[in-house]
């Protein structure tokens, strides 16, 4: 009897030592022409590791998939990803570049059992191993368990819409600590004359939102000129009416602006 249930023990314990578990990660590339780099899309090679809130993380695991281009600007590349470690909760990701070819990821979103976690680079670093500004691994953390989403009205005056705006958001909060996202939206399909356009942001902090800053990226001579921001939290809005107001890049004229912060009391 003694040798069954040993024999059935062992027999358990190999088959767990060999049981992967499944995550899947959508990274998307910035856009072509962000934050002025000439390019932002990569054909080497990218490793990533997930960790866990208790420290416990992946091996790195080499993105690639077969007869497809990894990584191209303003795309979105999907990977299934298997791993003999289980992670109950995501908290990080890492990602280590071993080419010289510089990578500027967007944002990163696990799905793992179904539950969603995302994350946003917003420092803009460049995966690369060997120019000045960028770096050969990126380590992000989720900022919080909120979601939020932002609505925002774009101007009906001639001219007011941009294809050249690369927005980005930081959510202050009244304790001092703030959210931040990666690039907001689709140059090709938001940000037009007339247009409302709603962005959905996870795993951003608890917040008793003050204020926000909207900050437009604009490497050329572009503009967008909005009526209204909406943020969206907890099943509560919070409304920023600025009629008209105009932002631009520092190429625009002197009056440009390129940054707004917008609060609450406003």
């Amino acid at each position: 009897l003694l040798v069954i249930v040993f024999t059935i023990f062992s027999e358990v314990c190999v088959s767990l030592a060999q049981r992967k578990y499944t995550y899947t990660l959508h990274v998307t590339t910035a856009p072509s022409g962000a934050y002025c780099l000439p390019d932002v899309s990569c054909d080497g090679k990218i490793l990533v590791s997930i960790h866990s809130d208790t420290g416990v993380k992946t091996d790195f695991i080499h993105l690639d998939k077969s007869r497809h281009d990894d990584f191209e600007a303003g795309a979105t590349d999907t990977y299934i990803l298997e791993s003999r470690v289980f992670l109950s909760k995501i908290k990080c990701i890492e990602f280590k570049s071993e080419t010289n070819d510089g990578w500027l990821l967007d944002k990163a979103v696990v799905v793992s059992s179904g539950v969603k976690t995302a994350f946003y680079n917003y420092n803009h670093v460049v995966l690369d191993t060997d120019r000045d500004d960028g770096r050969p691994n990126l380590k992000m953390c989720i900022q919080g368990n909120t979601d939020y989403s932002l609505t925002v009205e774009t101007s009906t005056l001639h001219n007011s819409g941009s294809n050249d705006l690369f927005l980005t958001m930081v959510i202050e909060g009244e304790d001092g600590e703030d959210g931040r996202t990666s690039l907001i939206g689709n140059q090709r399909t938001n940000f037009n004359k007339g247009q409302v356009d709603t962005f959905f942001f996870h795993n951003l902090p608890q917040l008793k939102v003050k204020c926000i800053v909207l900050k437009a990226n604009i490497c050329g001579d572009d503009a967008w000129v909005f009526n209204r921001a909406i943020l969206h939290k907890d099943g509560k809005d919070i409304e920023f009416k600025r009629p008209n107001t105009r932002l631009s890049s520092n190429k625009a004229g002197d009056q440009a602006l390129d940054h707004i912060r917008l609060c609450a009391c406003n």
